[in-house]
């Protein structure tokens, strides 16, 4: 079946990219003999998770990858409408997209979301108007969520670090909720870490990744930290330039910790190194999720 586990996952992996060619704008032109078609809108997908378990709703769903009756008919940036070369009764599955790692070439189909699905009948030049309404698969395993709500959080300073996390609850700084962490780098501060205070058990044949939160005027990077036998193996995973506004990302771990095999269990980082001609850096966080299946 389309929205079997297993599939979502090979698929998610192994045809990254097939999609980039196809249909990834609002209308799309058609090949061979044309005929009248119908037209589906879609405006926005939104994510409703268990708040008690799952954390907050904030997303950045971008995409809408849809399947007319388990064939895909294409991925639509969103807000879009597209035209079908079907009618009638038809069943229509719609998946969640994403830019995988912030990045507009890599974009994919969140692999812990689950599909919106529904019956509708499609007319000859009528516009049907879907909502899509997700939720995360009830596979997926949150194993870290920190949404700071606490007023305190579960990362620890680093021994390289001038500075610590600090938690605000200045409104214009918090993203939502109470409470939001803040990084701040002083006058005499050259560099901000912190990891996890817990290693974390990951997965090396399963997805993994972590969801955030942040702004910042100067860049932040993000990695984690495998506990090995000989030694804790640092590797950066990421690096999240400026924005001045609250922005959503969705960092792919798998491939690092598939790189350090002997890891018994894994921390997550945060750093932030003094950029030349940034007079105060700073740089907030909040929801952070560690998800894999």
């Amino acid at each position: 079946m389309l929205m079997d586990k297993t599939t979502l996952y090979s698929f998610y992996f192994f045809s990254l990219f097939l999609i980039s060619t196809l249909l990834f704008s609002s209308c799309t032109a058609f090949e061979g003999e044309q005929t009248i078609p119908a037209y589906i809108h879609i405006d926005t997908i939104l994510l409703t998770p268990n708040p008690d378990v799952q954390g907050s709703n904030s997303n950045k769903i971008t995409d809408a990858w849809v399947y007319i009756d388990d064939e895909l008919v294409g991925t639509f940036e969103m807000p879009c409408t597209f035209p079908v070369l079907k009618t009638g009764k038809h069943n229509i599955k719609v998946l969640a997209g994403i830019k995988m790692n912030g990045i507009a070439s890599t974009r994919v189909y969140y692999p812990y979301y689950k599909a919106y699905t529904t019956d509708i009948t499609l007319t000859e030049e009528e516009t049907d108007t879907l909502r899509p309404i997700v939720s995360y698969y009830p596979s997926t395993k949150f194993v870290w969520i920190e949404d700071f709500e606490n007023g305190g959080s579960s990362f620890e300073r680093t021994s390289r670090s001038d500075t610590i996390l600090e938690v605000t609850t200045n409104p214009s700084l918090v993203f939502e909720g109470d409470y939001s962490g803040a990084i701040y780098l002083g006058d005499s501060a050259l560099i901000f870490e912190v990891s996890s205070l817990e290693g974390f058990v990951l997965p090396k044949t399963q997805p993994v990744f972590l969801e955030l939160n942040y702004k910042t005027n100067n860049y932040l990077t993000v990695g984690i930290l495998g506990n090995t036998p000989g030694q804790v193996v640092q590797t950066s995973v990421m690096v999240l330039n400026h924005t001045s506004k609250w922005n959503k990302v969705y960092i792919n771990l798998t491939a690092d910790i598939g790189q350090i095999s002997d890891a018994s269990d894994f921390k997550i980082f945060i750093g932030m190194l003094r950029e030349e001609g940034v007079e105060h850096p700073e740089a907030f966080i909040d929801n952070i999720k560690l998800v894999t299946f």
